[in-house]
């Protein structure tokens, strides 16, 4: 009993440091249940394992949007997942269901906190220094951070073009299993080609295979979208296949790339 006292008083005494105060959610989550588990131990005078005391969390499905920022008319998809991915995951997700290729880094910032993959999974041979709080995607799970419908958050995928899309959860709904595969549920238009240049140059791209005869463009305007009519095929922006999407959907988190 001396040691569970004296656990409970650290462990309290714990949470009013800072180092408790930049804890990921989940890890507080761990340190909150282990404390009440001491508490319970204490008072019932008896030692119970810590698995008897943990409750499984139920499944929860997640309707959520995503939508790319700063292009219209919009590109969005509406997707379905569980509570139980990581944030990784999710990333994968959104890759296969947006139409991007997986070819850069990403990051998700939620509630001021970035998750992303930690410095020492990068293969870049640098980084840059980032004072703000991090979690590593990997090991956060959407359950442990999505709490109301309503929630958004920003995912953002390479950070040379900078696509920033807004994540919004429009609608939680407890399940008896977890899914198998997610889902994409509904969307409009096609993402853009990789490293196009952003917002900008995607712009540019599209100008590229409009009709500019009656426009008056200097010599350098000409070659410049003569040059991206070179190195890109015509597009459809308004392409979707939801087909596809799902049937991608099905192997998307079995055929991991990290």
């Amino acid at each position: 009993m001396k040691v569970d006292k004296l656990l409970t008083d650290f462990l309290k005494d714990f949470k009013k440091t800072e180092g408790y105060q930049n804890l990921s959610p989940s890890e507080k989550a761990e340190i909150d249940e282990l404390l009440d588990y001491q508490i319970k131990n204490i008072r019932t005078g008896t030692k119970k394992q810590k698995s008897s005391v943990r409750k499984a969390k139920p499944v929860m499905t997640y309707q959520l949007k995503v939508s790319l920022k700063g292009i219209r008319p919009p590109i969005w998809r509406r997707i379905e997942v569980h509570s139980e991915l990581t944030f990784h995951q999710l990333h994968e997700v959104i890759q296969v269901a947006m139409g991007w290729e997986n070819y850069h880094l990403y990051s998700f910032e939620f509630n001021d906190v970035l998750i992303e993959l930690p410095e020492d999974e990068l293969e870049t041979g640098f980084f840059l220094p980032n004072m703000r709080e991090t979690a590593d995607s990997r090991k956060e799970k959407l359950g442990d951070w999505i709490r109301t419908e309503k929630d958004k958050f920003l995912y953002t995928y390479d950070f040379g073009d900078n696509w920033e899309h807004i994540v919004k959860v429009e609608k939680i709904e407890e399940v008896s299993e977890k899914p198998k595969y997610p889902v994409c549920l509904k969307g409009k238009r096609a993402c853009p080609p990789e490293d196009v240049g952003g917002i900008y140059g995607y712009s540019a791209l599209l100008a590229a295979f409009q009709d500019h005869s009656d426009l008056q463009l200097d010599q350098e305007e000409k070659e410049y979208m003569e040059e991206l009519r070179e190195w890109y095929d015509p597009i459809d922006p308004e392409a979707f296949d939801i087909e596809e999407v799902n049937q991608s959907l099905k192997k998307v988190l079995t055929n991991r790339k990290r």
